[in-house]
């Protein structure tokens, strides 16, 4: 056999191979595999029926170069791709000022610290009304520091403002430090009625921030207002919210 014939011979096998490696893998990348397994089967055909000879493609390199290049799209194809519902979740878009919260903002259920115990429930009963949502963490001094100030302007606004906390799983606190602080640091404090979501990764998606403690405000229309740190836990600020929702 002729030497040129060898290494049509050896592309033809290289791309017989990738099909049936490409048939092999995952079937969760099925429609991927299939557009895979169609490019390489329409490139073979092609070479089989056109006959290419030695002088469309002289240089042996052509031959290793589209060797390569069919791997890659086989690799390609088995590199999942990151989009929304990829991995079974919808993907979560940070807000931004001015924005009202999604839907699943209110109907999300969420791991809450009540009173000594923990419950799952929605945020649903917090529609309707302004709501101050505090970013803390067990180790943040100035967090517990601020609960009394919160605690407070929710006695002082009652119904017309909620409060509540929010733990997010990244400061890798745990229920056992939460309860701790709750049932001794906060009684010293005077703070007895607030509530923490625990392991929280959702809000903090919708209000990614770097520093604690930070304070993410919602109107009574579920519109994202304004996001401060403790200077906007002054009682003018929290009845300019609750006085002009827009």
């Amino acid at each position: 056999m002729k030497e040129h014939e060898l290494y049509i011979n050896s592309f033809w096998s290289a791309i017989q191979k990738l099909m049936r490696l490409s048939g092999e893998k995952n079937c969760r990348k099925g429609r991927r595999r299939s557009g895979v397994r169609a490019m390489l089967l329409l490139a073979l055909t092609v070479f089989q029926n056109f006959n290419f000879s030695l002088t469309a493609l002289k240089n042996i390199r052509t031959y290793f170069l589209l060797v390569l290049m069919f791997h890659m799209f086989s690799l390609s194809a088995q590199t999942p791709i990151k989009d929304s519902g990829a991995d079974g979740k919808t993907k979560v878009i940070p807000l931004v000022v001015g924005q009202k919260v999604p839907d699943d903002f209110w109907t999300i259920e969420h791991l809450i610290y009540v009173d000594g115990d923990t419950i799952r429930k929605n945020l649903s009963e917090y529609k309707g009304k302004p709501l101050i949502l505090d970013f803390w963490a067990t180790w943040c001094g100035a967090c517990l520091h601020n609960f009394k100030k919160l605690e407070e302007l929710k006695k002082q606004h009652g119904n017309e403002l909620a409060v509540l906390l929010v733990n997010p799983r990244k400061y890798r606190d745990n229920y056992e430090k939460i309860h701790r602080v709750f049932s001794q640091a906060l009684p010293q404090l005077g703070v007895k009625q607030l509530s923490s979501i625990l392991y929280d990764d959702y809000i903090m998606e919708l209000f990614p921030h770097l520093g604690i403690p930070h304070y993410v405000w919602i109107n009574a229309r579920g519109r994202f207002t304004a996001f401060t740190d403790t200077g906007g836990l002054e009682s003018n600020s929290v009845r300019y919210q609750i006085m002009n929702p827009y």
